[in-house]
């Protein structure tokens, strides 16, 4: 445990000068975790910094309690642990958080950016389809929020008056849907009451594989409704409607070219990330982590029967696929998708197969694709 390697290090000679502590370690409450090793007086003075979800955040009394003198809210960018660790090792007193929400929207806008600061959630659980949505926001000029679920987007439109909420319809612990009827229903109850509540311009992403997605999203309270993959084009414009900003058009969606991979939506992946070598390579990279352990999930559940979890993860396959430009791979995922929810096993057994052969070149493609792009490279 932490307490042992601690112990370890002093003996060694070499004691640790800070540690970081997971909030939902295996076995172990992280918040425990600190406060036992602040129970040993031989860390009294050792930094203690907490990775906590979003709605860790609102325990901050607990947390101060516990001996925690840095959290750090989930998902972590590199920028945010930085300075979190800087920050513990500078020895600051009491207890703070890194990344308050609500503070965003600091870069410079860009070319076409946006007419004024929009404060913006992105609720999405695809690691892919979170790193491309964000540097489609950058790209425009925006920087948002991020949570994985639809219970930390609720707790964070709870906090913050938000102008645009990007909200993916299938995310774990609560889907989208569920999301905005609890946030609506928030609102009418406050209206009730004679008090007044930002209303948050609530904007569908899902990857539209079954009829009638359009009318589930637009009753259960949403606004607007994008499929993916998301277009740089249709996004800019989605927002600025929200925004009640003038819009200025958009571009028609590419057609399926005859190999694995778009050439136009891989080339406007490319684009978006014109400035930003290493961000094209880490959105390639976590779909080719990521869309191994789909497919043998896909596997699992197939075997054993499993129809919901089948629906998914390949709604959750089909998604990130998109994303990358394998549209072909999209449309096979599609399909089994349809096939779980209907119940089909003979065909999802069918299909399934057709998915699996699909990624091989899919794969060895975007292993290309990102080989022509080496790091540093303009």
């Amino acid at each position: 445990g932490a307490a042992e390697a601690l112990g370890k290090s002093r003996a060694s000679g070499k004691p640790a000068q800070l540690v970081v502590i997971d909030e939902s370690l295996a076995g172990a409450n992280g918040m425990e975790v600190a406060r036992r090793l602040r129970e040993d007086p031989a860390n009294a003075g050792l930094p203690l910094v907490l990775l906590l979800s979003l709605r860790q955040r609102s325990r901050s009394e607990e947390l101060r309690a516990a001996g925690v003198n840095i959290g750090i809210v989930k998902p972590v960018k590199h920028s945010e642990f930085m300075q979190g660790l800087c920050r513990a090792l500078q020895g600051r007193g009491g207890f703070e958080v890194v990344r308050h929400i609500g503070e965003a929207v600091t870069d410079e806008p860009q070319a076409g950016g946006p007419v004024r600061p929009l404060r913006i959630l992105l609720a999405e659980d695809n690691a892919v389809n979170q790193k491309l949505a964000l540097q489609q926001l950058k790209r425009l000029g925006y920087e948002a929020d991020l949570v994985a679920n639809g219970l930390d987007a609720l707790e964070a439109a709870g906090r913050v008056a938000y102008d645009v909420i990007l909200m993916d319809c299938m995310m774990p612990e609560m889907d989208g849907y569920e999301a905005t009827r609890q946030l609506r229903q928030r609102e009418k109850e406050l209206h009730a009451k004679g008090q007044k509540m930002h209303r948050p311009h609530i904007i569908a992403m899902t990857a539209n594989a079954l009829i009638g997605d359009r009318e589930k999203c637009l009753a259960a309270g949403m606004d607007d409704y994008i499929s993916k993959p998301v277009r740089l084009s249709e996004l800019k414009q989605a927002i600025l409607k929200g925004a009640h900003l003038p819009s200025s058009g958009g571009e028609p969606a590419a057609p399926m070219d005859d190999d694995c991979l778009d050439r136009e939506s891989l080339g406007e992946l490319r684009a978006l990330c014109e400035d930003n070598v290493e961000a094209f390579q880490e959105i390639i990279d976590s779909y080719l982590a990521d869309a191994p352990l789909q497919l043998q999930k896909l596997r699992e559940a197939v075997s054993r029967g499993d129809a919901i979890t089948t629906e998914q993860a390949a709604h959750r396959l089909r998604g990130s696929s998109a994303s990358v430009g394998a549209l072909r791979l999209a449309s096979i995922t599609a399909e089994l998708q349809t096939s779980a929810h209907s119940g089909e096993w003979p065909e999802i057994l069918i299909v399934l197969g057709r998915v699996e052969a699909e990624f091989a070149p899919v794969k060895t493609a975007l292993e290309a694709e990102r080989a022509r792009t080496p790091a540093g490279s303009a």
